[in-house]
């Protein structure tokens, strides 16, 4: 089989905590040549001890560990609060219901079924490290937005007195928050079979719940797409779309890209449960599905969600004031010029690639002139709307100066992601219906050009000049252009 490629050159650590030795050297063998670095307990005590001294990427824990119980391992590490990020991957008898639910409550992230299948291993640890990586990613920015708010004497970031770190006094106001607020869990059932949409009906019918169903894929996301849902329950096998398709269109849209999808499917299949991950999905469960197993898996994803979006409401609110730019709703200039400074340091400590682009609006001078400020300044906030719909959560963009626009793009893999990007953009400015749009200018287009780190620079204002000599050729040579340093 193809190994699976890191996003970054340091080898990830994974933990293996299995009593029984012969499973341990199983597991290492299969995790270590696709290059990654293992540690190995034999019993629940010594897991929370290797845990908390390693601080590994993933804990890849059994079910029956000794000594200490794997919930209770599980409940320990999610309640301690520099080990509590850490993904656990539970490995357990496929009949142990009692115990998955257990599990779930804890807070585990992943379940696998024993025997433990080669392919789904790999595929699940992957995917939990690229979601511990986004988590670390964005957890590093708001620490770094708190401290560019602190350095530049903005002292109300501080939301609560005398606690200097950002998390924790987020975390409290959200705790505050929730005792003050109760409403139902709203759910979205995507699901064309009528027996098993009567049953979930009886599942979720307490007052906790709020379920709304959708027969087929298109109604589910369009239902996704106007409606706050708090969990999406998605069956695989729908006559319209394919369940996994739904999932990468939900998982890259602005407004849905953040909501938990729990797979459901009479397939049992290995390959089911791969693509599953690969979709983006949050969890999986067979039918017929067990009442108490779903009932957990909601309300575990359902409080990650929600705790998110409290963060990230109360973070917007105090933080995005000093640092944003009130127009457009993106970074400003001076948070974008500290970010990159700090992104490109990481980036050689990580050994990852970033990009850099530079977007401005063609012949911008020629609409405030036609269609006056106003008509402009929208121009401007649209431009902006459509960069978020675009971009990844750990990317940055920012309003650089008037009509231009830069976006970071951190942890790139290959150029043509990045360029990929940057047309989807470019397509999108092209689809603007603006009403003051007149016949002598009947869309706008935009020019953008692109620069690698550390291919062309290693220091935030040489890849900045590199990229505006990108955008200045894309402009020179006709507009509506994209020019990267890669194209020669």
């Amino acid at each position: 089989m193809s190994h699976i490629e890191h996003d970054v050159a340091t080898k990830p650590k994974i933990l293996i905590a299995d009593g029984d030795k012969a499973n341990i050297r199983f597991l290492s063998q299969i995790i270590e040549q696709d290059n990654f670095d293992v540690l190995t307990a034999i019993d629940g005590y010594e897991a929370l001890k290797l845990t908390e001294k390693n601080l590994p990427d993933i804990l890849l824990l059994d079910a029956d560990i000794s000594v200490i119980d794997s919930d209770q391992v599980i409940k320990k590490i999610k309640n301690t609060n520099i080990i509590s990020s850490i993904p656990i991957i539970l490995i357990i008898a496929i009949n142990d219901s009692k115990l998955r639910k257990k599990a779930l409550e804890a807070g585990v992230e992943e379940m696998l079924n024993k025997p433990v299948n080669e392919i789904e291993l790999l595929t699940r640890i992957q995917s939990m490290l690229r979601l511990k990586r986004y988590q670390d990613v964005l957890s590093i920015r708001q620490k770094s937005e708190v401290k560019f708010c602190e350095d530049q004497g903005i002292k109300q970031i501080r939301m609560i007195e005398d606690d200097r770190d950002s998390t924790n006094a987020l975390s409290k106001m959200v705790r505050f928050k929730e005792s003050k607020t109760s409403r139902p869990i709203r759910l979205l059932l995507v699901e064309d079979d009528p027996k098993h949409i009567k049953l979930m009906g009886a599942y979720l019918r307490e007052p906790e719940y709020c379920l709304s169903v959708a027969s087929s894929g298109e109604e589910g996301l369009a239902m996704a797409n106007q409606s706050s849902f708090d969990l999406i329950i998605l069956d695989v096998m729908l006559s319209d779309i394919d369940g996994f398709e739904i999932c990468r269109k939900l998982k890259a849209g602005e407004i849905t890209r953040h909501i938990p999808v729990v797979f459901t499917t009479s397939l049992s299949d290995v390959d089911s449960r791969v693509n599953g991950v690969e979709a983006g999905g949050d969890g999986y469960l067979v039918k017929p599905i067990e009442h108490r197993e779903l009932w957990a898996k909601i309300q575990m994803l359902v409080k990650k969600k929600q705790q998110w979006d409290d963060i990230r409401s109360i973070y917007e609110s105090t933080v995005r004031s000093a640092i944003g730019d009130v127009l457009t709703g993106l970074y400003n200039y001076a948070y974008f010029k500290h970010f990159l400074d700090f992104e490109i340091k990481r980036s050689f400590r990580q050994d990852y690639k970033i990009a850099l682009m530079m977007i401005d609006i063609d012949n911008f001078k020629n609409y405030n002139d036609t269609l006056g400020h106003l008509a402009g300044d929208l121009i401007l906030r649209e431009l902006g709307r459509i960069i978020r719909i675009y971009i990844r959560a750990v990317d940055l963009a920012a309003r650089y100066g008037g009509e231009e626009f830069a976006v970071i793009l951190p942890c790139t893999k290959v150029e043509h992601d990045s360029k990929m990007v940057a047309e989807r953009i470019q397509s999108a400015v092209m689809d603007i219906k603006l009403p003051m749009l007149q016949e002598n200018i009947p869309y706008l287009t935009v020019s953008i050009g692109i620069a690698y780190c550390p291919f062309d620079a290693t220091n935030a204002d040489d890849l900045i000049e590199k990229a505006d000599m990108m955008l200045y050729h894309a402009k020179k040579t006709g507009k509506n252009r994209i020019c990267t340093s890669i194209d020669g």
